[in-house]
């Protein structure tokens, strides 16, 4: 029996990530399989008081709830060690935003994790975006992974002796500046998992890609409160001169 631990990071409440979680809770198990579902919750002090409704919410969706610490790289260092010293076999990633668009989105991940020297499984982030816009994403989102491979920040499965080799991430950068923290827990984990072994995209993995994140990139579009609220940082064809 193999042991994975699916680590949701999250960083605000509401009904929407409630449904979200529910989703990836949902998910078929493949057999063989033994999975616990975690919630990483960061919550700044005003929000301690949420800390009882968050847990019973998250219960009753069959996660189990952590207090995280600030910082998408901290919480993810803590809740992989912890992976590691409870003795998982693969640890899976994924963000509450990115709901799974197929019931076996996540055994794909575990059987491809599986295979003979794999040590990262990447999902396939699809927009669902209508008209243009929506396939421009798209396009643009697997020209990236071509030119620039990388791990996919919305869901992958890791093997826990791939994090003991490639991790922690680095808590140094400032880990309020969205682009640094996509470089390290993205682009650079990548460059170390590919040391250590092969990583490789489950075929049917097909999670949401949420297309406000490309908002962000497209000016006028990159000044909503979204993208500043994520601290997302607006194109602006000056920056590349």
């Amino acid at each position: 029996m193999k042991s994975a631990v699916v680590q949701v990071p999250a960083f605000e409440e509401g009904p929407a990530m409630l449904r979200t979680l529910s989703e990836i809770g949902d998910q078929d198990v493949p057999d063989g399989w033994r999975v616990e579902f975690q919630v990483w919750v960061t919550l700044s002090p005003p929000d301690r008081s949420l800390c009882d409704t968050w847990q019973a919410a998250l219960e009753a969706e069959g996660f189990t709830p952590f207090e995280a610490p600030p910082g998408k790289l901290s919480a993810r260092n803590e809740a992989h060690d912890a992976a590691v010293a409870d003795g998982f076999d693969v640890i899976v990633s994924w963000d509450a935003d990115a709901k799974p668009l197929r019931d076996d989105a996540l055994a794909s991940l575990l059987e491809t994790v599986s295979e003979d020297g794999v040590v990262c499984a990447n999902s396939r982030p699809i927009s669902r975006g209508d008209g243009v816009f929506g396939a421009v994403v798209d396009v643009a989102a697997g020209a990236e992974d071509v030119l620039l491979p990388h791990v996919n920040g919305q869901a992958h499965a890791i093997t826990a002796e791939a994090w003991k080799k490639a991790g922690p991430f680095d808590t140094d950068l400032d880990q309020t500046v969205i682009s640094d923290v996509r470089a390290e827990e993205e682009f650079s984990f990548y460059r170390r998992l590919s040391n250590i072994g092969r990583v490789t995209t489950a075929p049917g993995a097909a999670v949401e890609n949420d297309m406000r994140r490309n908002w962000c990139k497209v000016p006028v579009m990159g000044q909503s409160g979204y993208c500043a609220d994520r601290g997302e940082r607006t194109f602006h064809p000056r920056s590349r001169r």
